[in-house]
């Protein structure tokens, strides 16, 4: 387990470091929460937990929903570490209404096939006022295998999303497209080695989107191959230039995936 100054957590001996577009997302999410007085937080789908960590060092008060029993083993082995407080939800319905001054949900609307009823339930979760901080992959004509690979059911364009997050009584305060040029050139590479991986996995002729969804958070065996390299001194320089030049074309709709703050009425 390693905690770096700019990436964050990585645990490679469980096979999870952040990948590229994940640290580029994750330099806007914290960007965003600049400004946003720490409170109470709820993260939908925390994967490996690692941003859980980033919020409670902020001095957030930190639960998440999540089901999948591995993700919360890894969630588990960073709270021992860093003796961080956790509420802990396997099931929606056990996440009490109104409690929450934030919630997050990052890469995780488009796993969902209802996702309008989703909305109004994660909605319904935030005190009048409180904040839903979301990302979801940008654009259609993006789909890729690994889109696949992951158990997406969708990718968003603009207006969709904005018209999806104002129909569930949200009023966006902050939407950016992010990712831009870095995202975009590594995205055709992460497409065909998690087309290789669906191709050597043993159930590649039954490909079920319910197990793709739960081990998408958690299976970052690909990237952690690529990591030493991401951590070299090349691929800081490349890794911080790009977390600058993002922020140039947040604004147009160039890069490959969405990030919005809404405010509950």
């Amino acid at each position: 387990m390693e905690l770096h100054p700019a990436y964050g957590l990585s645990l490679p001996e469980k096979n999870w470091v952040p990948a590229p577009r994940y640290l580029l997302r994750r330099s806007r999410i914290l960007k965003m929460l600049s400004g946003v007085k720490p409170g109470s937080w709820l993260e939908i789908g925390c994967g490996a937990g690692a941003l859980l960590l980033d919020l409670s060092q902020r001095g957030f008060c930190c639960s998440t929903l999540e089901p999948s029993t591995h993700a919360l083993t890894l969630v588990d082995v960073i709270r021992k570490k860093y003796c961080f407080p956790l509420d802990v939800y396997t099931q929606p319905r056990q996440v009490p209404d109104g409690l929450f001054d934030c919630v997050g949900a990052f890469e995780v609307l488009e796993h969902i096939e209802d996702d309008t009823a989703e909305l109004h339930q994660w909605a319904a979760w935030l005190r009048p006022g409180g904040l839903l901080f979301l990302s979801v992959p940008a654009h259609k004509r993006k789909w890729n295998a690994t889109d696949t690979w992951a158990g997406h059911h969708r990718r968003y364009e603009k207006e969709h999303l904005i018209e999806k997050l104002k129909n569930a009584g949200l009023q966006i305060e902050r939407f950016e497209c992010y990712g831009f040029p870095l995202a975009n050139i590594l995205d055709p590479l992460r497409s065909r080695m998690h087309s290789a991986e669906m191709a050597r996995d043993e159930q590649k002729t039954n490909h079920k989107t319910d197990t793709a969804t739960a081990q998408s958070g958690t299976n970052r065996r690909t990237e952690t191959k690529m990591y030493p390299l991401l951590k070299s001194l090349p691929g800081k320089l490349i890794m911080y230039t790009a977390f600058r030049i993002q922020t140039l074309f947040l604004n147009r709709d160039m890069g490959n995936g969405y990030l919005a703050v809404a405010r509950k009425k």
